[in-house]
């Protein structure tokens, strides 16, 4: 039977990018918001999402062809008929082999009978900052650049010796191309946000935005300043050692732990700092060098 949605429906998606402030977002704020359905990370795992960003991101073309039925009855479990329904999960736009692309078309299937009602929310950010933030956060784009430190993307920008694979993974972060991609693929309705402005200050931002999407608040939303991470020392913390750690017995006894006796406020900020300052590694990189990064997209009209 097929399913009615009313004329105040309409669906929300949050794609990324990762390091723009999305999981504070998901937090602190999209699920203090009264009149929508709020679909995304909250305090307990979901593995229903789980599974619907793995099948979209990861699977392979077959796996997912296979399996699209049954996401979207998943995911039409989580919608309500009647309301505003927004689904936030920023590891779509993680840099990957494949690019933002198949992803979107599979995003394209998966919601094509939304398509109407749909609107897409990109948070962007000063690329070089952006990109640099990412690198340290996961060993994946290390990998995906292929490169054994983010000095030799640097120099390649700086000898103008980027291959294939660089500027395949530099497109990654064109938001005009974005922007044109999902117009095309997806929807017309794109809405991009800077990060930026949210940092310096999310008090008015976060009322702007409120007021833009016409949403009212359940309460007061908790303030927490957000770290703008602008690299200024030449010594970065990445978390590249990190993965094979957090899966260790103990780690996983003291994160229970903290869950149960710490606010999530608090757990939120403390769970990573304690992880880094243990099993974090240093590397350098060349300041000097870092505006090539921007200097490259302002050369393509960005």
């Amino acid at each position: 039977m097929k399913q009615i949605y009313s004329k105040k429906f309409k669906l929300i998606i949050c794609i990324g990018y990762p390091k723009t402030g999305t999981t504070y977002l998901q937090n602190f704020f999209f699920n203090k918001i009264k009149n929508i359905n709020y679909i995304g990370i909250k305090k307990k795992f979901d593995s229903d999402l789980f599974y619907l960003r793995k099948s979209i991101i990861k699977n392979s073309d077959k796996d997912f062809k296979k399996n699209l039925p049954n996401l979207k009855k998943i995911f039409k479990k989580k919608l309500k008929k009647n309301s505003i329904n927004l689904y936030s999960d920023e590891h779509f736009l993680n840099p990957s082999f494949f690019g933002y692309e198949r992803t979107i078309k599979r995003l394209n299937h998966f919601l094509k009978e939304f398509k109407k009602k749909l609107t897409v929310i990109v948070f962007k950010r000063k690329q070089s900052d952006l990109i640099l933030s990412n690198y340290k956060e996961s060993e994946h784009v290390k990998k995906v650049l292929k490169i054994n430190s983010f000095n030799e993307l640097l120099t390649k920008l700086k000898k103008n010796t980027l291959n294939r694979n660089d500027k395949f993974f530099l497109e990654q972060y064109n938001f005009e191309k974005l922007k044109k991609y999902l117009t095309k693929n997806l929807t017309k309705k794109i809405i991009f946000y800077d990060y930026e402005d949210f940092a310096k200050n999310n008090k008015k931002f976060l009322k702007n935005f409120l007021k833009k999407n016409k949403f009212t608040m359940n309460g007061n939303f908790e303030l927490i300043k957000i770290n703008q991470n602008v690299i200024e020392k030449d010594i970065i913390k990445v978390k590249h050692n990190m993965k094979r750690i957090v899966l260790k017995n103990w780690i996983i006894f003291i994160k229970k732990i903290l869950i149960i006796i710490l606010p999530l406020k608090i757990r939120y900020f403390l769970e990573e700092k304690i992880l880094m300052i243990i099993f974090s590694k240093k590397e350098k990189v060349k300041l000097e060098l870092l505006n090539l990064i921007d200097s490259y997209y302002k050369k393509k009209g960005q």
